[in-house]
């Protein structure tokens, strides 16, 4: 009888530790760097190594379409194919779409031949026709970066070929992929799986459906992507994927060999673990309302500015992911961070977050930045010195009056 004891308590151990394992590796990725994040209530629904530097390889392209589109006004207008467009780009080992000098195209058949087989020579072509050259394109797409917030992304090419100077973070990469998103033309090609081109009918096929046909991975839980590679960035991907009226996007990176023991899966890592964190969300999480549009979510005091306080409001219905199991009433939220700010301060500074508890557990949370700037203002700065002095002098006015309070009564008590 002892021996059995013995026995079902060693399984119920193992039992035990294979279910702490198997949550433990619940988001194990085989990426190195990697940011999920629900745009709708701008919730981090998973973060490694987010703002580590990478190399953005062929993902830079979706910036690359994002500065096409803001000047194409006719998606149909034709385009001619030049040499330059083309003969380079097999020297420099980059992927081409495999447009031919002479011929002509439509914008519609660029962008396609960036996003799907990720063209070298369609990205050329694009940023000669619309802004001149590649580096006046590629101004363009720094000029971006400085004006979404992307503080730790430069690029050198259209293309996304190696340069130690082309880089980015996985937090950054989100921030143009939620923007180019926005553009319903974008949204439709990104998202997209087979297009055959008007000119030579050349035909192209999305880096979901690639994969998918050669390696068999899942790709249900994507709506759509643009894949990366080069050996210093290993494999990348941008993803997209709704739910339940939520836009969900993700960037990877670092992705190389994993234990699946077949090189074609290999390749495919990247897609996988995309995949594997949307499909969790929707097997295991489910939304719960935070917050109505224009509810005050949170109030700040700020020093030495004009305005003396920032009310921080909902712009939209706010609802977050937990876990299934978790109860509405349960829920309790925190805001984390500082409530005193100090001038100067600028719009998209980080403040603090928004915590989603369940008992002790943070089941969600949303990173907080102030919607607008508060310059510093000398006067301001003046008045404060002004009255902390005269609440200090108060202070020590009303000690001395009431030391001699004290006193005398000491000495009435004394005769």
């Amino acid at each position: 009888m002892k021996k059995l004891i013995i026995i079902v308590m060693a399984v119920f151990v193992l039992f035990m530790q294979i279910n702490q394992i198997s949550a433990k590796n619940e988001y194990e990725l085989y990426s190195q760097t990697a940011f999920f994040y629900d745009a709708s209530s701008g919730q981090v629904l998973y973060e490694k190594n987010a703002d580590k530097k990478m190399y953005p390889a062929s993902m830079t392209k979706i910036m690359t379409a994002y500065v096409a589109l803001e000047k194409i006004t006719d998606l149909n207008a034709k385009v001619k194919i030049t040499y330059k467009d083309t003969d380079k780009w097999f020297k420099e080992g980059a992927s081409v779409a495999g447009f031919m000098p002479g011929e002509y195209v439509t914008y519609r058949d660029l962008l396609y031949g960036a996003l799907f087989p990720s063209g070298a020579d369609a990205c050329y072509a694009l940023g000669r026709t619309l802004y001149g050259s590649e580096e006046a394109c590629v101004k363009e797409m720094n000029k971006v970066c400085k004006k979404l917030g992307m503080k730790f992304t430069h690029f050198m090419n259209t293309s996304g070929l190696h340069h130690p100077e082309h880089y980015s973070t996985c937090r950054d990469m989100v921030k143009i992929l939620e923007e180019a998103y926005k553009n319903n033309n974008f949204k439709t090609i990104f998202n997209g799986r087979k297009y055959t081109a008007s000119g030579n009918k050349l035909i192209f096929a999305s880096t979901l459906r690639k994969n998918n046909l050669s390696s068999g991975v899942d790709i249900k839980y994507i709506n759509g992507a643009k894949s990366g590679y080069t050996p210093e960035a290993k494999h990348c991907l941008a993803s997209a994927y709704e739910y339940q009226g939520h836009k969900l996007f993700g960037v990877t990176g670092g992705a190389g060999a994993n234990n699946l023991g077949k090189e074609r899966k290999v390749r495919a890592s990247h897609i996988i673990d995309a995949n594997n964190v949307y499909k969790h969300i929707v097997l295991n999480k489910k939304l719960i309302h935070l917050y109505d549009k224009g509810e005050t979510i949170n109030n700040y005091r700020v020093l030495f500015s004009k305005a003396s306080n920032y009310r921080l409001k909902s712009m939209n219905e706010i609802s977050v992911f937990v876990d299934k199991s978790v109860r509405a009433n349960n829920i309790k939220v925190k805001i984390k961070g500082n409530h005193t700010l100090k001038a100067s301060i600028y719009e998209g500074t980080y403040l603090g977050r928004i915590s989603v508890y369940d008992g002790s557990k943070e089941q969600a949370y949303i990173p907080i930045y102030i919607k607008r700037s508060y310059p510093f203002d000398q006067f301001s700065l003046i008045m404060f010195i002004i009255k902390m002095t005269a609440l200090v002098l108060l202070i020590i006015m009303l000690l001395i009056i009431g030391i001699k309070k004290k006193m005398k009564r000491k000495k009435k008590a004394s005769h």
